[in-house]
């Protein structure tokens, strides 16, 4: 009588081989027997699925809690800074066009803080080409010009005039804070 053994799925089966004819003789039964008892039995999938729930509903609980106390924290400086239908704080846009512009506008950005309750604003910084070395920057705070000179095309020149810039706008931008909650 030949036999073969074969390995399915980490058990051995021994398959017996007559000569005359196929007749399988298969000593699963003993060999599954072992498996089933290292398998995890179905109630302790279970308890894992069960345990891996209430570890993801703390940390959901959590998050919820979390978000709670801030917006409870920034409800009323939401009700100050931030547009009513958006939901933004403020834009600064860039309208420039040279590479001494964006140099300018990169600057600027970099300097550029908020004041601490500033109600909602559009600062607008354009730029003009004009004849010879240097282009107009303008900038606009709310469609309302706050400044308009010349840009020299030098390093240290734009550094220095966008971190004075900036904080006009910011000084400007406080100002205007100020009258608004005057105003209401």
């Amino acid at each position: 009588m030949k036999y073969s053994v074969v390995y399915l799925c980490g058990t051995v089966i021994i398959v017996l081989l007559a000569c005359n004819g196929i007749q399988a003789q298969d000593t699963t039964a003993a060999l599954n027997a072992d498996t089933l008892r290292n398998a995890p039995d179905s109630s302790q999938v279970q308890t894992q699925k069960e345990k891996q729930l209430e570890k993801f509903q703390k940390a959901f609980n959590a998050v919820k809690a979390q978000e709670k106390e801030e917006k409870k924290q920034g409800s009323t400086q939401d009700k100050i800074s931030k547009d009513p239908v958006l939901n933004l704080e403020g834009f600064v846009l860039d309208e420039t066009r040279s590479r001494f512009g964006h140099m300018f506008y990169k600057f600027f950005y970099r300097d550029w803080e908020a004041p601490e309750n500033a109600p909602y604003y559009t600062i607008k910084i354009s730029e003009n080409p004009i004849p010879g070395l240097g282009t107009q920057i303008t900038i606009k705070m709310n469609y309302e010009e706050l400044l308009n000179f010349r840009l020299q095309p030098k390093y240290e020149f734009i550094k220095k005039i966008s971190k004075q810039a900036a904080a006009y706008v910011q000084k400007k931008l406080k100002e205007t804070s100020v009258k608004d909650k005057l105003l209401y």
